[in-house]
């Protein structure tokens, strides 16, 4: 088999079936933008929250530790794999 129709597979085969590079580009980014645009609009609403629940500002603080606990794992697998390459 030619190396240049190989190439060319290889490069077929890696991009992106439905958005393209473009695309993919831009959910990345989208994504990698989701945590930071969500505590800044969730932290000055943390008061009038337990205001509005009657609630200790400590449960309710309590609500944006277990927001980072849970998006942490979404960071790991990323990472992990780019090292294996």
């Amino acid at each position: 088999m030619n190396t240049a129709n190989s190439e060319v597979a290889e490069d077929d085969h890696k991009s992106q079936k439905y958005l393209g590079r473009k695309g993919l580009v831009v959910l990345i980014a989208f994504l990698s933008a989701f945590i930071p645009l969500s505590t800044d609009l969730y932290l000055p609403a943390l008061p009038g929250m337990a205001e509005y629940f009657k609630a200790a500002p400590s449960l309710i603080n309590l609500t944006i530790i277990l927001f980072f606990i849970f998006n942490a794992p979404g960071l790991i697998p990323p990472t992990s794999s780019r090292d294996s390459f």
